[in-house]
């Protein structure tokens, strides 16, 4: 299911399609770059957590270009649906908890928007933690069996995520650990929830020691944070920003989402699930980007799961209608969106098996790849012409992407002194520095035109 799923909508990494998408183009870059001996945020910027071009990194090492990245994303996404599968488990038999799980991969197309997103690489993750929380919940053991061990898990996971985007390690963990310790305290279990505190926190030490010690002797530890939380702060207007999105649909859809949950719980015998689906729900809704693209989406996966699972399990009639007609009339209701994803992807893929990508040959000599300035093949342009140059092993000398983002700090076109440059159409013939340049060739393609030049 995995496979099928990424074939058809991961059209930045499935062997399927050639098209690349802005986002997964710079993750690929990034990784390169490490490849290349380059290291994030100090040497190419982006604001994503480390663990996600290290990622890259292992799939373009694994298979160059987009084939090792599209295998990485595949046991990702199997790690995932199988976690899912064994979680429904849990709550029904196993003819429903595959329905389940395939329901729930078919909603998650919705949330595609051309793959290799970073918020793919938490779901196994996620799906690991929540299928060891909801079995502590379903089972209710007296004396909760091994506690320490989940606790570490959940830290070993918090601290994998975290390194790859942190708000969404802190919604889904966070909630989690405040479901998990509240239990025990209502329980008057003190000691216990101190035990999996501590062994949480030990995990997510164990998980990000790798990165802090490679930034830490890098002499770069602050330009880490500031990626990740300067830069990413920055970019969403900080907690004044999130507030003022609350009423926006994407978040309005989250709490939709958590009522229906809810009210489908408490119909059954699960109610203690209230415990961390409530404040995961909640911290989410917070912490979600201001912009909300639908890939946002992604890490609620395993909530959404749950509730398909509690759908099939409702005896109520009345309950299950009312509960699809709030779906389907909300705003942007997510099976449209997985509908429309699918149709979309699919004439994209008969127009490139129609409309064949022509190879495009590269005039800037192999020793020479690693003196490349990128003038304006910004990774959003049409067409992603910044795709050109990872696709011919090239990583720029510019810190920046091509993104406007003013608070990235550009590395000097001088003290850089490339030697050559990468220009989208001639845009670089209208700067001062283009005179100690000559025009030596171009590269065309169905969306633009890329143009080189070497120093004199």
């Amino acid at each position: 299911m995995a496979l099928l799923l990424l074939l058809a909508c991961s059209t930045s990494t499935s062997p399927l399609f050639h098209c690349e998408g802005g986002d997964s183009t710079i993750y690929k870059l990034l990784g390169l770059g490490i490849l290349h001996g380059r290291l994030p945020y100090v040497d190419l910027f982006d604001n994503k957590g480390t663990y996600l071009y290290l990622i890259n990194a292992l799939g373009q090492w694994m298979i160059p270009g987009r084939c090792g990245i599209f295998l990485l994303q595949v046991i990702s996404l199997a790690i995932t649906s199988f976690y899912l599968y064994r979680t429904a488990e849990l709550f029904c038999k196993p003819k429903k908890a595959l329905a389940s799980t395939v329901i729930s991969l078919f909603l998650l197309t919705g949330c595609y928007q051309g793959g290799n997103h970073v918020e793919e690489y938490m779901l196994p993750f996620m799906a690991v933690s929540f299928f060891l929380v909801s079995e502590l919940f379903v089972k209710q053991a007296p004396k909760p069996a091994g506690l320490p061990f989940r606790s570490l898990v959940w830290g070993l996971c918090f601290g994998v995520v975290f390194m790859l985007r942190p708000n969404d390690a802190v919604a889904f963990f966070g909630g989690l650990m405040m479901g998990v310790t509240g239990w025990l305290l209502y329980r008057k279990d003190m000691k216990k929830a101190v035990v999996s505190t501590l062994f949480f926190l030990l995990g997510a030490l164990v998980a990000m020691t790798p990165i802090l010690i490679w930034y830490f002797n890098e002499d770069a530890l602050s330009d880490l944070w500031f990626a990740m939380f300067g830069a990413n702060s920055q970019r969403a207007g900080g907690l004044g920003g999130q507030f003022s999105t609350v009423f926006k649909w994407g978040k309005w859809a989250i709490l939709l989402l958590m009522v229906v949950l809810c009210v489908m719980i408490a119909n059954t015998q699960y109610r203690p699930l209230f415990w961390f689906v409530v404040p995961i729900c909640l911290i989410q809704l917070l912490l979600i980007g201001e912009k909300m693209y639908a890939h946002y989406f992604i890490p609620l996966l395993p909530l959404l799961s749950l509730f398909i699972m509690m759908l099939l399990c409702q005896n109520n009639k009345s309950m299950v209608v009312l509960v699809v007609a709030v779906l389907c009339l909300s705003h942007r209701p997510l099976p449209r969106m997985a509908a429309l994803n699918l149709v979309n992807v699919s004439k994209q893929m008969i127009s490139e098996f129609e409309h064949p990508q022509p190879l495009t040959s590269c005039p800037i000599p192999d020793a020479e790849k690693d003196s490349v300035w990128n003038y304006s093949a910004d990774p959003w342009r049409n067409g992603v012409p910044l795709s050109w140059l990872v696709n011919n092993d090239i990583v720029q000398r510019n810190r920046k992407m091509g993104s406007p983002d003013e608070y990235v700090q550009e590395i000097d076109f001088d003290d850089a002194n490339p030697l050559w440059v990468v220009s989208y159409e001639d845009e670089f013939e209208q700067d001062e520095s283009s005179a100690r340049f000559a025009f030596v060739d171009e590269v065309k393609t169905e969306y633009y035109t890329l143009r080189f030049y070497k120093r004199r």
